[in-house]
């Protein structure tokens, strides 16, 4: 049971950055992708934040401190998802 609450948890947060795509996608917005990467990135950080707002509350830290420690270790390794796909892509020969 707990595998499976924390499968669907990481499933329902890992969907928050496609989410504003899936979006514009379905409703045939057709908005500027920098505008959709902005809201995503917001969304994602708004995220993080409450994810670590919430691990304070419980773990009996300092929620502000747990939430920014969050956002700063998800934007770390997104900054490093991003530079791994760069290089990838550059090895691999493929213009994104």
């Amino acid at each position: 049971m707990i595998g499976l609450a924390t499968f669907l948890a990481f499933v329902a947060v890992g969907s928050v950055p496609v989410l504003i795509y899936l979006i514009d996608v379905i409703a045939a917005m057709k908005a500027p992708s920098t505008t959709l990467f902005y809201i995503s990135s917001l969304l994602t950080a708004i995220t993080f934040l409450t994810i670590g707002f919430i691990k304070g509350k419980v773990g009996k830290q300092s929620p502000l401190r747990e939430a920014t420690i969050t956002l700063l270790l998800g934007a770390v390794a997104s900054g490093l998802a991003y530079f791994a796909g760069e290089i990838l892509a550059t090895w691999l020969g493929v213009q994104l």
